[in-house]
């Protein structure tokens, strides 16, 4: 990266300001920003209270290295002396201070009670930060108790639904008084969902509780075999149960005989919690809830909720008619390359019920590797992908910032979800805050230029740096020339999967040799590479879900998409010179509405009528929690939250290791900071032996 210089140069070059100063989206100076980042990945890397010793030049440090450097967080967090000192200091506050803090919150509880100034100051925090919500409840047990008036909370481990899960059958034989309670403390505009909760021991309700019991299972059994001959239609409603019965069976007796081999009990199974069925149990109950009461809900914090993709996420929002605020945070089907069609999604629904979107909070899924011989921090993924993650993300975040414009939802300003992941993907530290910088000081002269004159110079010279900022980790950026300009912005494909046409430079460049209809856009690279992680049984929970939102019934529309259809299925992008959306009529659009129309409607899921079909679905899940449970009690860790491990490079089968390391902030911490050491000794011995001297690392 150069500073802004006066002399001529054939090659185009990225550029920032010389004083570090950035664009307000950022929030930084450019320096500010790498300190922050650094300061990030040093608690990743070394604990909460660690810190990065000195790296060695000559080589990247060895798994054993990180383990060791991370040893004083995994046997106790060590305490700093001035951080000890600290928290004497607060402990030992004077008596008038906590006398005027207890006055403070005492009249912030008051002005939170009165119903209309807490109602608009909890909607106001909700939009602008949704963390200070909690915040604000953690201050005091009145704030608390002020702040859950105005904010509903399902959790979901727990079983708490605020008893909006009723079934309808159980809400008519209730009396109106206690109709009339549920109504009131229901779930009203605010609601937040916890999906995990350690401390919980989960109970499994409904149909689904067959498969925690040998003896349910056996009467389920016995009751289909009467049924054979005397009722047809009542067996062959139990044939995915019996077919889902065999499999379970066929998979514990395989564990069984393994146990026995090793000496296990087979009681042993019986220390292992039935995660994936109870997970599963969520699904029914919270869109149950917020079909009953949802009508009112305008905003809606999704937090680490499982069996949560994009599916589901229309499906909740489909039962939510005035949402205009919705957080995603850590759920675990949902990757970073979800952003554009979850974009997709919001959009649809406003359209469809005319409401505007004031915010989405969306924190995709994330992944900092196991505490002992972790591989690599990658963050995006749980092992490295086999596309140059770097620059697909950055043309996947350009291309949602262009859709989320004109549905008013700011994604990277500092302090939203989105930006706080992107601070911590692995990239050269103060990278992506100069992509944004880029694409937003484009954007502001983009503006500005509908009503002023811009000098064609000016308006060229920043779409460059924005195509500059997104081929940031790829070799044709720094080969690009000037006078090759018009070739760069006029040569165009289109991606045979998304049907959007951008630049060519922006494909990877083998996409060239391809024929018209094969070429894959990088933003679809991105997405595939996630869609195809198996680690953690991610695609036997895609598969469970397929199982669940299968329609009992064809209730698909069969005609042909209308042009409104089409024009509204894809959320439209701001224009630009760079990537353009499909066009009316291609595959792409009418396909995406095939898709969208194939999903079972909220209330032909929550139907009672639907019992088998749950039985069925959750067998699935039955399956794989036998699966998991053998597999622990033999040491093997497919899905846990701390013990899974990560795929040894060399096991990985790619021939590019450079593209895998660089995926890791262990790679990217040790180039940038540690690798260069003595790099001025090794210039000069460069220059008087008469070669050219080494570069320090950096994306310049």
């Amino acid at each position: 990266m150069a500073p802004f210089r006066s002399y001529r140069s054939s090659k185009m070059e990225l550029m920032v300001p010389a004083d570090g100063k950035l664009h307000a989206v950022v929030g930084r100076t450019l320096e500010e920003q790498s300190q922050h980042q650094v300061k990030l990945v040093t608690k990743l890397l070394a604990g909460p209270n660690g810190f990065l010793t000195h790296l060695p030049s000559n080589q990247p440090p060895s798994i054993a290295f990180w383990n060791k450097l991370r040893q004083g967080y995994l046997t106790g967090a060590r305490v700093l002396p001035h951080q000890s000192d600290q928290s004497t200091s607060r402990a030992g506050s004077d008596k008038p201070s906590d006398i005027k803090a207890e006055k403070t919150n005492t009249a912030l509880e008051r002005l939170l009670k009165m119903i209309p100034v807490g109602r608009e100051i909890i909607a106001h925090l909700w939009l602008v930060h949704t963390p200070s919500v909690g915040n604000l409840a953690s201050t005091s047990k009145g704030c608390s108790d002020a702040v859950a008036i105005y904010v509903s909370r399902f959790n979901l481990p727990s079983g708490s639904y605020q008893d909006c899960d009723w079934l309808p059958s159980q809400l008519k034989c209730m009396d109106e008084a206690q109709r009339a309670t549920i109504g009131i403390g229901g779930i009203g505009r605010n609601l937040f969902v916890r999906g995990k909760d350690p401390n919980v021991e989960t109970s499994i309700k409904g149909f689904p509780t067959a498969w925690a019991s040998i003896v349910e299972r056996e009467k389920l059994n016995e009751l289909a075999e009467q049924n054979r001959t005397t009722n047809h239609q009542i067996y062959m409603a139990f044939i995915p149960f019996l077919m889902a019965d065999k499999l379970l069976n066929a998979v514990e007796e395989s564990w069984r005989c393994r146990h026995e081999e090793i000496g296990l009990s087979p009681t042993d199974t019986n220390a292992v919690r039935d995660t994936y069925l109870r997970e599963m149990n969520y699904n029914i109950p919270m869109l149950r809830s917020l079909c009953q009461y949802g009508g009112a809900l305008r905003a809606l914090q999704l937090h680490e909720v499982p069996m949560m993709d994009l599916r589901m996420v229309e499906l909740v929002l489909s039962a939510c008619p005035v949402l205009e605020a919705l957080g995603i945070v850590k759920c675990e089907l949902l990757h970073v390359a979800d952003v554009n069609p979850l974009l997709d999604i919001l959009y649809r629904r406003s359209k469809e019920t005319g409401k505007k979107w004031k915010s989405l909070q969306f924190y995709p899924r994330s992944y900092i590797g196991p505490l002992y011989n972790r591989t690599g921090t990658h963050i995006v993924s749980w092992d490295p992908l086999s596309t140059n993650v770097e620059t697909s993300l950055l043309i996947t975040v350009f291309w949602a910032i262009m859709k989320a414009i004109p549905l008013g939802i700011d994604l990277v300003s500092e302090g939203q979800a989105f930006r706080k992941f992107l601070d911590l993907v692995p990239m050269v530290p103060g990278e992506i805050a100069v992509f944004l910088h880029h694409v937003h000081s484009w954007l502001d002269k983009a503006k500005s230029s509908e009503t002023d004159n811009i000098l064609p110079g000016i308006a060229e010279s920043l779409e460059d740096q924005v195509l500059l900022s997104m081929l940031l980790g790829t070799k044709e950026r720094k080969r690009m020339e000037k006078h090759l300009r018009a070739m760069y912005f006029n040569d165009k494909y289109e991606c045979c999967r998304c049907g959007c046409e951008m630049l060519a430079i922006l494909f990877r460049s083998e996409m060239k040799l391809r024929a018209a209809g094969h070429r894959v856009c990088r933003i679809c690279d991105l997405r595939l590479e996630l869609d195809g992680e198996n680690h953690h049984r991610l695609h036997d929970k895609r598969t469970m879900m397929d199982h669940f939102l299968s329609s009992p019934k064809d209730t698909r529309e069969k005609t042909a998409p209308t042009d409104k259809e089409l024009l509204e299925v894809l959320a439209p992008p701001h224009r630009n010179p760079f990537i353009a959306p499909p066009y009316l009529e291609s595959i792409c659009r009418a396909e995406a509405i095939v898709h969208y129309r194939k999903l079972p409607k909220v209330q032909d899921l929550i139907d009672p009528d639907r019992n088998f079909d749950i039985l069925g679905a959750s067998g699935q899940a039955a399956v794989f929690d036998a699966d998991e449970k053998g597999s622990q009690l033999c040491g093997i860790y497919l899905d846990h939250p701390t013990l899974t491990q990560q795929t040894l490079y060399a096991d990985l089968g790619v021939q590019n290791m450079a593209r895998i390391r660089s995926q890791s902030w262990e790679h990217v911490i040790w180039k940038n900071y540690f690798k260069d050491a003595g790099l001025a000794a090794h210039q000069e011995a460069a220059l008087a032996a008469g070669d050219e001297p080494p570069k320090p690392a950096g994306f310049w």
